[in-house]
Formats: structure tokens, sequence, C-alpha cells
């Protein structure tokens, strides 16, 4: 249905540049601060663009440069910020309590900020490997579980599990899947290795 603007996710690679942040795609930062996608909603450049700006402030420097990655997750009107870092300590959640505090107030559309925690800076944005002690994942802001919504059917799923990335396409896919299964009213159907449970 959307074929530009439609994706739910969204990351940028941290990297510096003559002490200052650039939010990229790959191993190779950009000349652009922020890197741009014609599949991502405005939104998501918008929050990425104020990110690049808090970021290299020289207050902020110590959390930016433990950041692997900044990925944006959730639905086309309300969205989780989720912080890829290397490493946690005191000053650096400090510093992200600060930004969460003050991002939502600019973007009202950032619902819930998170810090996930990968000391092994994966190319993987949410890497299976998690620390074997202290924190792994944190809430910094905002409720705890992302919202999606289908047939006036509500689903709350965890910010780190999958889930499908064009919302646009899920009543087609929904509708297909019930013209192709053509249930009938005794039918009992098995939705193995089901995440959230969405079909």
């Amino acid at each position: 249905p959307l074929s530009r603007q439609y994706r739910t996710t969204s990351k940028r690679r941290v990297f510096f540049d003559r002490g200052k942040v650039i939010l990229h795609f790959g191993r190779k930062p950009c000349k652009e601060a922020v890197a741009f996608s014609n599949l991502e909603p405005a939104s998501h450049i918008e929050i990425y663009q104020y990110l690049q700006k808090k970021l290299s402030m020289p207050q902020n420097f110590k959390a930016a440069s433990a950041l692997n990655y900044c990925i944006i997750r959730g639905s086309y009107t309300e969205h989780a910020l989720i912080f890829n870092t290397r490493m946690l300590s005191a000053d650096i959640i400090r510093i992200f309590k600060a930004v969460s505090n003050d991002l939502p107030k600019h973007i009202p559309a950032v619902k819930s900020i998170f810090l996930y925690v990968d000391e092994t800076a994966s190319d993987y944005y949410l890497e299976a490997e998690r620390p074997a002690k202290g924190i792994s994942f944190k809430k910094m802001y905002g409720p705890e579980f992302l919202a999606l919504k289908l047939d006036n059917k509500k689903f709350l799923y965890s910010p780190i599990s999958f889930s499908q990335i064009n919302e646009s396409i899920l009543p087609v896919f929904k509708n297909k899947f019930m013209e192709y299964l053509t249930p009938e009213a005794n039918d009992i159907l098995l939705d193995i290795y089901c995440g959230y449970g969405l079909w």
C-alpha cells in the first residue's frame, strides 16, 4: 500500500567526525550529518536530526561516544527510541536520562526510550548476545511495551521483539491469510513461533 515511507523500524550507526556526531547506515560515515531514506517516515528523520544535534553537544560526548546505534521502532504515529550502547556507567545513564526527558517535549510522537547494551558492538543492531552481568536493557522513559492496532485489536510487544516493519501491509497480509486459509467454524489453527500472536 505504501511504496515509500512505510518502515516502522529504522536505524543509524553512530560515527564521529571532528567532534561531531554522524548518523549513517553503513560502516563508513557519509558527508551529511544524518543519512536520509525515502523508505522511512519523515518523523524518523526529524528524530535523528534532533539526536544528531543533541549528541554533538560537548556535555553529551561521553554518552555519544559509547553508542553503536540509534534505533526507532513502533508505528506510524507512536515511536520508541532505542540507544544501543557498548557500555553503561552512572555518567552515561545520567546523560541519556536528560536526553530522554527532553526529546518527547520536542517530538511528542516519541512515546518510549530504552537503553540496550551490546558490549560486542555487533553489526546487528539488536544483537542476541547479552552481557552476562549487570544491566542489558533499561527503560528510560514511557511505556514498557510498543503497541500495534490491527482490525480494532491492540497488540502489545517488547521493543526488542520481532515485528513486521511495513505496518501498511498488515491488513493486506491478514486478508490474504484468511482467503488462503478459508477457515471453517470448527477448524483449529496452531500459530507456531508466533511472537506476540499477531496472526
